[in-house]
């Protein structure tokens, strides 16, 4: 026993790093188990092509690989700067690696369930019951494939541990220590729940000083503080996201609130998910939140003894805000889950109280853990796929089209040919793909695709993947560079959309911008060099022409006729077109990330500003002693 209580708080963070190891063990260690859904159909492709591209010592701004080009590095959603993708990315990207991120996460948020529950209540035992039931909880089961939604809830609560800590102590590492955390949660890279992270934030910080009489000033220093330095550690990843955001609008989900969905709180199977039969609304990993069987009563016990029951209330506010406005259920449930897990803390308390039994913590905590693991983890197929990853995905795309300049279409996502953007794993340029930057002026492009199939030709696309073996070539392709006879110029976006429906690349090109006096008449145009993100073009022309690029319309391209830099226009609603003179002259076309030095420069900053604040705080607290 004395050994134990010696080592006892070694021996605590012992158990923290186990837990996750077992919790999950079977995706982690069995040969009959994988990831699946968008952990591997978009972010696995994501962070292996990152990580290759590292070897290979570039960082890919533009990848060629998905959608016939989008800007990668801009979509927050490819994780390539959240600093504990580092090691990973260094050690290289497998479908089990994947698994292990989820592990160290889940390690994350329990260590830091239980710092709060620990700050909140000061009983240990109960504090790591409480972060049993957060770390574990349904939401974490649910987001197992949503890596970002995972890492953010993660780290929520050492945000509001250390935001706590600052607000009691005035202490300057504390708020360096809650802007660390706050930029940790930005460059998870989903907004929405780093937003919701600061609306908590804001909740919790007006309940704990709302007895106070000069610590809201404290508490808006606080939050201002966070605010900034958070987005200026996460710029990086940011500010190319705001310029992507200009030209690309996911499509919202249809998923909302139900009150129905409350009830997987405590009954897992509540829609027959685990049984295989699920009968919920659609998208079931947003009616998932199950946080284990012993949740509610200990929870009501907690309410019951009111102990701090208005900051625990504050936890779970911004859920129905964001609920009822601003997004998905279950994407929102974090804040909640969190504050029930420290709600049923307090019940845990009370119960040892009116037991009189001060351990009974270790059975509740027994129960719990057997509890969350079945139902979260063993029997849970949100969390990953019974099966190997080659019977879930089939072979590898490697049997698409390599060919310089080759282009595969299909009219959707095909399976069996690996994950969804596995194409960025093979490097196999496609015109499909799924998840990732979704640029406006290509989405409206393809959707007309089907009322009008000659824009494939425009697009480049030399081969049609109609099935699984229905496959074949496209010779009316017009190649990745075509010099169309006839141009017409319309007066904006809507009319070059409207354009479409009838378009014919092969005899004429939709230039938005004034009119020209051009009489088309290029010879000849081939490209000498290409990189994916970047084009050399010697061409030929009698007189001033357009070359048609087929890459999507982005800003950052810029071109050059025989370095003399030009300008880029829209072509056909969704592609790059130059002017060029006549005579034989040679075109590049370039792509440079125009917000990348910029979020750089204010990452940077943040850095230095948490660094001097961390080293100042040491200094003050020397002088202090």
């Amino acid at each position: 026993m004395t050994f134990l209580r010696r080592h006892s708080t070694a021996l605590l963070w012992l158990l923290f790093a186990i837990v996750p190891v077992a919790f999950y063990s079977i995706p982690l260690f069995s040969r009959n188990a994988t990831i699946h859904w968008d952990l591997a159909d978009v972010t696995y492709p994501a962070q292996k092509f990152f990580s290759d591209s590292l070897r290979l010592w570039k960082l890919p701004h533009w990848t060629p690989y998905l959608e016939s080009g989008i800007p990668f590095l801009a979509d927050p959603r490819t994780g390539a700067w959240y600093p504990l993708h580092w090691p990973f990315f260094a050690i290289g990207i497998t479908p089990k690696t994947m698994v292990w991120e989820l592990a160290l996460h889940m390690f994350i948020a329990m260590s830091g369930a239980y710092l709060l529950a620990r700050f909140l209540f000061k009983r240990r035992g109960p504090a790591i019951l409480g972060a049993m039931f957060y770390a574990g909880g349904g939401f974490f089961a649910a987001h197992s494939t949503w890596l970002g939604q995972f890492e953010a809830g993660a780290w929520f609560p050492w945000l509001l541990w250390a935001a706590l800590k600052a607000l009691e102590s005035g202490q300057q590492r504390w708020t360096a220590l809650t802007s660390l955390t706050g930029g940790l949660i930005v460059l998870a890279g989903n907004a929405s729940a780093a937003l919701e992270s600061l609306v908590a934030l804001i909740c919790v910080a007006a309940v704990a000083i709302a007895t106070a009489t000069q610590a809201w000033k404290r508490a808006l220093l606080l939050i201002v503080s966070v605010t900034v330095i958070a987005l200026m550690l996460g710029a990086i990843q940011v500010v190319p996201a705001i310029q992507l955001h200009s030209q690309s609008h996911p499509a919202p989900s249809a998923a909302r609130f139900q009150i129905g969905g409350l009830a997987t709180v405590v009954a897992a199977d509540y829609y027959s998910l685990i049984s295989g039969l699920y009968s919920g609304p659609d998208e079931p990993r947003q009616y998932y939140l199950y946080s284990g069987l012993l949740v509610a009563p200990l929870a009501l016990a907690g309410f019951v003894r009111r102990e701090r029951w208005m900051l625990l209330l504050a936890m779970i506010v911004p859920t129905a805000i964001f609920d009822a406005a601003l997004r998905p259920p279950g994407d929102a449930w974090f804040p909640a889950a969190l504050g029930l897990a420290m709600t049923a803390t307090s019940g845990a308390i009370w119960i040892e109280y009116r037991l009189e039994r001060p351990h009974v913590w270790v059975a509740l905590c027994a129960l719990t853990a057997i509890d969350l693991w079945f139902w979260n983890s063993y029997k849970n197929p949100l969390v990953f796929a019974h099966a190997t990853f080659a019977e879930v995905y089939g072979q590898s795309p490697a049997e698409l089209d390599k060919r310089p300049f080759a282009r595969t279409w299909a009219p959707y996502v095909p399976v069996g040919l690996g994950p969804a953007d596995g194409s960025l794993i093979t490097r196999t340029e496609v015109a499909y793909g799924t998840g990732l930057a979704e640029l406006d002026r290509y989405t409206a492009y393809l959707a007309d695709v089907q009322k009008n199939p000659k824009l494939l030709n425009g697009l480049g696309v030399t081969d049609l993947l109609l099935g699984r073996n229905q496959r074949s070539e496209n010779p009316e392709s017009l190649g990745r560079v075509s010099a169309p006879p006839r141009v017409e110029f319309v007066p904006d976006l809507s009319a070059a959309l409207a354009a479409l429906a009838t378009l014919d690349p092969a005899n004429v090109a939709i230039v938005e911008g004034p009119a020209q006096n051009l009489t088309p008449s290029v010879q000849r145009a081939e490209i000498s060099a290409y990189t994916g993100d970047s084009y050399r073009i010697k061409y030929s022309a009698a007189s001033n022409s357009l070359l048609r690029i087929a890459v999507p319309c982005y800003p950052g391209w810029t071109a050059a006729v025989d370095g003399e830099e030009t300008a880029t226009v829209p072509v056909d609603e969704a592609l790059i077109g130059v002017f060029v003179p006549p005579g034989d002259h040679e075109v590049t076309l370039e792509f440079h990330a125009q917000w990348f030095l910029l979020g750089l420069s204010l990452s940077f900053a943040g850095a230095i500003a948490v660094v001097l604040s961390l080293i100042l705080a040491s200094d003050s607290s020397s002088n202090e002693r």
